[in-house]
């Protein structure tokens, strides 16, 4: 079941999560000094991805 974009950026900014970089296309999250978080806004396909770094400590 996929999670629409404005529920996993209101999540990210409950948790403590702010906003680094974004643009049309993607949105960058950090929390405290942790690997940041990119969330793609768009795709051709419809699909959404949230890309992580493998370090990055996310509960």
């Amino acid at each position: 079941m996929p999670v629409p974009i404005n529920q996993i950026e209101e999540l990210l900014l409950t948790r403590g999560y702010q906003v680094v970089h974004e643009t049309k296309k993607k949105q960058g999250f950090r929390l405290g000094n942790d690997q940041p978080i990119y969330l793609n806004k768009t795709s051709k396909t419809g699909v959404t991805a949230l890309v992580l770094h493998p370090e990055t400590k996310v509960n």
